[in-house]
């Protein structure tokens, strides 16, 4: 079974694909080269509520963005989405990847 993330819906569309088979699992991204993002969320997941001094900065960000086009009927910020691929967690033994190098090792 997989998800799959269509990144170019507002929000994200999330859909189970293929319930009856167990024998996998992954997450399938439908990437977008662009996102749309409320000022309002900026500001309250960058904890600045009461910063007047950043607000302001951010709403001369909004206006400029205004200006060039990229912005919605709603009044959201167009922006680019990068993607960023990171190794994966390491997979071992977690008591046996503790040990110090050559520790429980036969000399």
């Amino acid at each position: 079974m997989y998800l799959r993330v269509d990144l170019q819906e507002v929000p994200p569309l999330v859909e189970v694909h293929e319930p009856e088979d167990f024998t996998s699992f992954k997450v399938v991204l439908v990437p977008s080269t662009h996102t749309w993002v409320e000022p309002e969320a900026l500001t309250r997941l960058a904890g600045r509520a009461r910063d007047d001094a950043w607000r302001e900065r951010l709403a001369a960000m909004t206006a400029y963005a205004r200006r060039q086009g990229w912005t919605d009927g709603q009044g959201r910020l167009r922006a680019h989405v990068e993607t960023v691929v990171e190794p994966d967690e390491p997979v071992g033994h977690p008591e046996r990847d503790m040990r110090p190098p050559g520790a429980g090792t036969a000399s």
